[in-house]
């Protein structure tokens, strides 16, 4: 399945700190070639509007990348599929655990407004997914 057709808005959350909520699929559509191969490696998460939760597969971008595209001084982006997959067991409880593996590795992006522990606390005191991203988007963490 593609990114695309999820119901939006989505949060994406990936391990390395990067915690975004996005409203529509053309917010996703053009990456760098940096972040084309970071999260290609490093992967994340996609909690829907409905309460899903999915996993990245890969980013396909659509058009080759060229020795133009790499060059360090220019920061090109590249129009892409982002495949996703379901994942298996409790989506709350997938949600908070890569949550908080971001939180851990969070690089002071996600807590310029809240704190750790302000954000741990909504992670824990909700009780269904699109509350829980609603939350985090009006606390302005994502």
């Amino acid at each position: 399945m593609q990114l695309s057709e999820l119901p939006f808005p989505v949060t994406i959350v990936a391990t390395d700190g990067w915690a975004a909520y996005k409203k529509s699929p053309d917010e996703l559509r053009m990456w760098s070639v940096g972040g084309i191969s970071k999260y290609n490696r490093l992967g994340f998460i996609v909690a829907d509007s409905s309460g899903t939760v999915w996993r990245m597969v890969r980013i396909e971008p659509e058009r080759r990348i060229t020795l133009w595209d790499r060059f360090p001084l220019r920061i090109v982006e590249i129009p892409v599929r982002i495949a996703v997959e379901r994942v298996p067991g409790d989506p709350l409880q997938v949600f908070r655990e890569q949550f908080t593996r971001a939180l851990e590795k969070d690089d002071d992006a996600l807590t310029q407004v809240q704190s750790a522990d302000r954000i741990k606390a909504a992670l824990n005191a909700s009780e269904s997914l699109p509350k829980l991203t609603q939350a985090l988007h009006r606390m302005r963490v994502t």
